[in-house]
């Protein structure tokens, strides 16, 4: 059990050059520990004392769910993800560090993706692709009835899936609770417990980008923050038929 600390200038500079030392493999990814427990790189977090011990294994959904406990066990009412906080963004930097077991790349030759799934963004509206801070927000939003969030919280912690790509990035998608759980209506297959094959195909009808398309197109006729899940999917052409059953 380790209390949460936000990195500082120096901390945040010292993880960056350890991704780039991870990526030249001159250390390892257990090194990183030695970055989270130096005091000097990082500030106790003290707006409210968060507890937090990460699983040595997890999955994406367990990881967000270690996460989000810890933060509703220290009695927060929201995520701490705020736009232009520089105390946040150390926070989550932090977090992933402490997590890099969990999130670091699983490539052969240790090429990490961008450094924003490591370094929280200072760039807000990018948050979705950081690999701590992202799915603590899905979970959390979910977090009454996790299942309407299975497509968001689906595979490794490490990897970003175009679920989280194509919905995540869209504040408007993301908050909208209703959509989100008439995606997962379409896309989710109870009986495997994962998405249905096909879904995510780019030239086949019905599949998840033509369902943002269409919703794009819905918002100029309807206030899709209004219209319950069943709604939504009233509103879907035929194309949609063979993904709802």
């Amino acid at each position: 059990m380790m209390l949460a600390r936000a990195f500082n200038e120096r901390g945040m500079l010292r993880f960056r050059q350890f991704l780039e030392q991870y990526q030249e493999g001159t250390v390892y990814s257990d090194d990183v520990m030695k970055l989270v427990r130096d005091t000097s790189l990082s500030n106790l977090w003290e707006q409210q004392r968060l507890e937090i011990n990460l699983p040595q294994i997890a999955s994406k959904k367990e990881l967000a769910q270690t996460v989000c406990d810890s933060f509703e066990k220290a009695g927060y009412t929201e995520l701490p993800i705020r736009r232009g906080s520089e105390s946040s963004r150390g926070l989550w930097t932090w977090l992933a560090a402490y997590a890099f077991h969990l999130i670091r790349t699983r490539n052969a030759n240790k090429r990490l993706r961008e450094y924003a799934y490591y370094i929280a963004d200072q760039q807000w509206n990018r948050i979705y692709r950081h690999r701590v801070a992202a799915p603590a927000r899905h979970y959390w939003l979910f977090r009454d009835k996790v299942r309407n969030a299975n497509l968001l919280l689906y595979g490794p912690a490490h990897q970003l899936s175009d679920w989280e790509e194509q919905v995540g990035s869209r504040l408007d998608r993301i908050r909208n609770r209703e959509l989100v759980i008439a995606m997962n209506h379409l896309y989710w297959d109870t009986k495997v417990a994962k998405p249905k094959r096909g879904a995510q195909n780019r030239d086949h009808g019905g599949t998840l980008r033509r369902f943002l398309r269409v919703m794009s197109q819905l918002e100029l006729t309807y206030d899709l923050q209004s219209l319950t899940a069943e709604q939504i999917l009233d509103l879907l052409p035929p194309e949609f038929d063979r993904w709802k059953n």
